[in-house]
Parts: structure tokens; C-alpha cells; sequence
């Protein structure tokens, strides 16, 4: 893993400057996933022949993965987006890869399945999509209150107007 990191920080500094491809969130949320398959050691190559899985093996039709093939690539040839790479994951196998456009226009890079992204502002998704999977495991309600969790939050006060000032009240609601 640190090498992982290590490698990341090196090819992220050397773009600083560069213009980076744009990448889908959902395609950001598909390499999370196809990061997760990989790490569990489970992950096998269903598009390389070599490997002998084939999609339609996954129940992904080869048909309809030449069609998220020629949605992508219109992505990169309306100049929406530099580069895409999609992973989709069936079965806890690899269903679907693709890598289209450029990583690095300027130096005529291409964009390669194991590019790696510098993602910025995915705070919030990873955070909810972890909450949702928490809720669904039954760890907490949506009625329970923040502060059985993060105690800080128990005695809140708000800020309520008097006249020309302000004095502060405890919360209603927590």
C-alpha cells in the first residue's frame, strides 16, 4: 500500500501544471468498488481471453458493453471529457473495463485502465455512501440523535437575535 501511495504522490506531482482528465463520479464510485474486488484477491480478468471468463459468462451481454464502449468514447470525442476509465464489477469478478482519451493532452498521453486520478471533493459521496452502508447494517437510526455518537455535540446552543445583539440559548433540537 504505501508503495501504491508512494507512486500516486510521484505521478500527481509530476501532472501538477498539466490538465488532468475529468472522470464521471460514477466512474470514480466503479473504480472504489473494482478497488475493494481487487483488494479481496477475488478480482479476475472477465475481458482478457487469456484469463477465460468471458462477460456473458458474469450475465453481461457483450452487446450492451460495446454500448457503455461507444457512450464513453462520445463522452472523449464531444470534448466533454479528456479521458474516462469504467470498471464494472459482477460476481465479484471484473464484468467490464474500458479506457478512453488522454490522460495528459498536452504531452499526448493515453489514458490507461490503472491511471491513476488525483479526486478532489469526494468527501461527501464517500462519506454518505459509508452512512448508508452503516444505516443498512442497523449501527444507527436516523432518529438517533449526533450526539450519542459524537459527544461534543450534546449541550448545542444557538445564537438567537435580541434586539441589536445576540445571546446564546440551548438547542431545541439536537
Amino acid at each position: 500500500m504505501k508503495k501504491a501511495w508512494n507512486k500516486a504522490k510521484t505521478l500527481i506531482s509530476k501532472e501538477t501544471g498539466n490538465r488532468v482528465c475529468a472522470v464521471f463520479s460514477m466512474a470514480v464510485i466503479l473504480v472504489f468498488v473494482s478497488s475493494a474486488i481487487h483488494a479481496s484477491g477475488q478480482a479476475e480478468d472477465s475481458t482478457d481471453p487469456s484469463k477465460g471468463l468471458k462477460a456473458e459468462r458474469l450475465d453481461m451481454p457483450a452487446e450492451r458493453l460495446q454500448r457503455i464502449d461507444r457512450a464513453l468514447q462520445g463522452y472523449v470525442d464531444r470534448n466533454e471529457v479528456a479521458g474516462v476509465v469504467a470498471m464494472i464489477g459482477r460476481y465479484g469478478k471484473i464484468a467490464y473495463r474500458g479506457a478512453f482519451g488522454m490522460a495528459d493532452i498536452e504531452a499526448g498521453r493515453p489514458i490507461q485502465t490503472d491511471t491513476i486520478f488525483l479526486i478532489t471533493q469526494m468527501t461527501k459521496p464517500v462519506v454518505s455512501v459509508a452512512a448508508m452502508m452503516l444505516y443498512e447494517e442497523g449501527h444507527f437510526r436516523l432518529v438517533d440523535q449526533v450526539s450519542k455518537f459524537i459527544p461534543e455535540f450534546k449541550d448545542m446552543q444557538v445564537l438567537v437575535p435580541e434586539g441589536d445583539s445576540y445571546s446564546l440559548v440551548p438547542a431545541e433540537n439536537r
